[in-house]
């Protein structure tokens, strides 16, 4: 396996990896800072990709993100070479190629939507994070079924931990856990964190992991314990860890098209839920609760403002223990399978 990235891009991976780097070759690639999607970009793309598979000859080129012009450049490599199977995975793409469109016929030809146009009739490969992102995008003609693989998300095996007795008698911790931004429900999060502190002063203790993004007024947030804009990760982890519950009020669209990093974080740290019945969250429950869902996040008031069932040990250590059960089901050796499906043994 050989990583072909920017330098900082190295450099950040082998910060996570550590001493299992060594077992990757290297390959030094320039990439274009961040802009407006341009046929330059496509074209710097392209020319990184066909240097790769030159240099290298590899069996199969994987990209591990990708942009709306990675889908072109992926077409033209396949036009120029037949031999190399080539495999993109996906994350925010598919959720804007179904928002807001410019009318503008320039801007529309390189746009998301035409791009996973172009990728659909393309003799590439989709992986997607989680099954339900797969069966909705499916569904909405946005990626062919037999061209699509899922690879779950898979957690990082050094940031498992085993539950703990961390339910108290007392105060029942809640956080909102990521980036404060009223498109992940930070907004009605904040709503429930007022009632419950009304309903019960002394019963509750919110906190915020994460960053703030959308500006909200000081009222709004009082009794919230803050964190920094950006925890360094250990940190972040602990404090997750202290809590009791994860809060997420989603709208059911919020991250039907796109895996969440936070929801993984709470696979990991066996940390049980009070969320919204998403379609990703529903599919990760199939085999057994892993906290209190309901099906819109105006219902998730009554959960959070009873104290008695929030805090009922055996409910709490049935969640952990199917917790702990996704953990064995998204640990690298697990997900191994997957990968090795699609790009073949």
């Amino acid at each position: 396996v050989t990583l072909a990235a920017p330098p900082e891009h190295q450099v950040a991976v082998t910060e996570i990896l550590g001493a299992e780097m060594a077992a990757f070759g290297r390959f030094d690639i320039e990439v274009m800072p961040p802009g407006r999607i341009c046929v330059a970009r496509i074209a710097a793309q392209f020319r990184e990709m066909r240097q790769i598979v030159h240099t290298l000859r590899p069996r199969a080129l994987v990209c591990l993100s990708s942009t709306p012009e990675t889908f072109f450049a992926c077409r033209l490599l396949s036009l120029q070479v037949r031999t190399v199977q080539i495999v993109v995975i996906l994350h925010g793409n598919l959720h804007n190629a179904t928002g807001w469109r410019s009318r503008d016929p320039r801007h529309r030809l390189l746009d998301s939507r035409s791009s996973l146009f172009v990728g659909r009739h393309s003799p590439i490969r989709f992986v997607v994070l989680e099954a339900a992102i797969r069966d909705a995008a499916v569904a909405q003609g946005l990626l062919p079924l037999k061209q699509t693989d899922v690879w779950p998300h898979p957690v990082n095996d050094d940031e498992v931990c085993l539950p703990l007795r961390r339910m108290q008698s007392g105060k029942v911790r809640i956080a909102f856990l990521g980036a404060a931004k009223r498109s992940k429900g930070f907004d009605r999060f904040l709503a429930l964190m007022r009632r419950a502190q009304q309903h019960d002063p002394n019963g509750y203790e919110f906190s915020l992991i994460g960053p703030m993004y959308d500006e909200f007024a000081a009222e709004a947030m009082a009794g919230l314990a803050l964190t920094e804009d950006m925890l360094p990760r250990g940190e972040y982890l602990d404090r997750l860890r202290r809590v009791d519950y994860v809060c997420m009020p989603l709208q059911h669209d919020t991250y039907a098209l796109t895996a969440s990093a936070s929801l993984l974080d709470c696979i990991a740290s066996v940390t049980p839920l009070i969320a919204t019945r998403t379609a990703a969250v529903a599919h990760l429950a199939a085999d057994g609760p892993i906290g209190f869902l309901e099906n819109d996040p105006e219902a998730l008031a009554d959960v959070v403002l009873d104290h008695a069932r929030l805090t009922d040990h055996a409910t709490y250590e049935a969640f952990q223990r199917n917790l702990i059960h996704l953990q064995q089901q998204r640990s690298p050796a697990a997900v191994a399978s997957a990968v090795r499906a699609t790009l073949g043994d």
